[in-house]
């Protein structure tokens, strides 16, 4: 997986070699996330990523920590999918509402997510980018 940060432009990253591939889709990580502490806070985790459209919030962790768990990134990247699939604003309003009828960890949508943990070979359709 390739893990760049998004403050290079393009001609800056040609030069050092990192051009992504023309058929990768870029993911941005954001470390250190508000959005995901709150998360962390509702499901009462310690650590939690959450997705966004197509950025990946951390709660805690390091962009290199989260790319480290093949699976985690795995079943973020699904999320990344169903947004893809559905429509931002749609994803997001199936999202809530199956998480008010039946609670985070019986969501279909984190039930596909964790189903899609094994499925490694989805890390080669995206790339990665990430604040310091």
């Amino acid at each position: 997986m390739e893990l760049v940060p998004y403050t290079l432009k393009d001609a800056t990253l040609k030069e050092l070699g990192k051009t992504p591939a023309p058929h990768k889709t870029r993911i941005r990580i954001r470390q250190n996330s508000w959005i995901a502490k709150m998360a962390c806070w509702c499901i009462k985790e310690k650590d939690v990523a959450f997705t966004l459209f197509r950025t990946i919030h951390l709660s805690h962790s390091t962009p290199r920590v989260f790319l480290n768990n093949q699976r985690w990134v795995a079943h973020e990247l699904a999320h990344v999918r169903q947004f893809a699939t559905y429509g931002n604003v749609k994803f997001i309003f199936m999202y809530l509402s199956e998480s008010f009828r039946n609670g985070y960890h019986n969501n279909k949508w984190e039930v596909e997510a964790r189903a899609n943990e094994d499925s490694v070979d989805i890390l080669q359709d995206y790339y990665f980018e990430y604040t310091s």
